[in-house]
């Protein structure tokens, strides 16, 4: 039975992965228009072939400058590419060894593991650009159903100190060339870091980062299946709305009114330009500079803000 579904299953990312690097998938396009190392978007660089749209934003009215309807539009930019494909590999692999350590893998999905390396020995894998190859079956991960502030569903967390020493040089490498001063200042203040795995079911739901657990920028690295991610602006921010495709390896950073004034969602499936983004098990790093206290910190919520793999009460409710 469990070679007739490896089958399956082989069969099915076959044409998946085929359908996907078709020059008539939009998907396809749009990596062949967004490859290149230099390209990063922020809401200034909107276009046809940018990796940002934008759902709803204010038109400008009499007494408005532009420097107000423009707000915020350099708080938020993305790098497709940010990690080649073999970085992103070895970072997910550890990053995985990282969680089951810390979720433990109970006698049922050992076994059930154990099921799936047979098959993928018998009958092996080519690599994906959305790592499914390296990512296990959801039945061989043990999640957690919600989280404690019922913002995160189906998923698996921890803090990390580190990571080994080749992971650890390439993702600096990489934040160091793509964000220069905001890699300085999280040297320079100190920097946490939290792992995020979600199921194939999993999303986030809309929320404003907490300003407590980390300082002013977040910056996090997408592994894995492509998800939207959703930005909607509250209070003096509200009617402003736009979403971005993160692919695997890409990254974004968050800081300015697109860190205090946005809420930011990861859906499960979607829409992006006119064509459905299906999903699939997503992890995501983040990094963030230290909190330093402030005369107008408040308390929200943040993606990024995981428990850490030690048990300890969170600074976020």
């Amino acid at each position: 039975m469990w070679t007739s579904l490896r089958v399956r299953e082989w069969a099915s990312r076959i044409t998946h992965s085929a359908i996907r690097n078709s020059p008539r998938h939009p998907g396809f396009r749009r990596l062949l228009s967004t490859s290149t190392e230099e390209d990063s978007y922020d809401l200034n660089d909107v276009g046809p072939d940018s990796r940002i749209e934008i759902l709803s934003w204010p038109c400008p009215s009499s007494g408005q400058s532009t420097s107000d309807i423009d707000r915020g539009k350099s708080d938020f930019v993305l790098v497709p590419s940010f990690l080649p494909a073999p970085e992103q590999r070895t970072l997910l692999r550890e990053a995985l060894g990282v969680l089951d350590v810390v979720h433990k893998v109970n006698a049922r999905v050992r076994k059930r593991r154990k099921q799936v390396v047979w098959e993928r020995a018998a009958y092996p894998l080519p690599e994906f650009a959305d790592l499914h190859d390296v990512f296990l079956p959801d039945d061989c991960y043990t999640w957690e159903e919600r989280h404690f502030d019922s913002v995160i569903h189906h998923f698996r967390e921890s803090s990390v100190a580190n990571l080994c020493n080749g992971s650890s040089s390439a993702l600096w490498g990489a934040i160091r060339k793509h964000f220069r001063e905001e890699a300085y200042e999280m040297e320079k203040n100190g920097s946490l870091m939290h792992l995020l795995h979600l199921s194939t079911h999993g999303y986030i739901e809309g929320h404003v980062d907490n300003v407590e657990a980390s300082g002013k920028m977040i910056l996090g690295v997408s592994l894995g299946a492509a998800r939207v991610l959703r930005m909607t602006g509250v209070e003096e921010e509200e009617g402003r709305q736009f979403q971005c495709l993160l692919d695997s390896g890409d990254a974004y950073i968050t800081k300015g009114v697109m860190r205090y004034k946005y809420k930011h969602e990861i859906l499960e499936r979607g829409m992006f330009k006119g064509q459905p983004v299906q999903g699939g098990q997503r992890l995501s790093l983040m990094l963030r500079d230290k909190f330093h206290p402030g005369p107008t910190t408040t308390t929200t919520h943040d993606e990024g803000s995981l428990r850490p793999a030690q048990p300890s009460s969170p600074h976020e409710p």
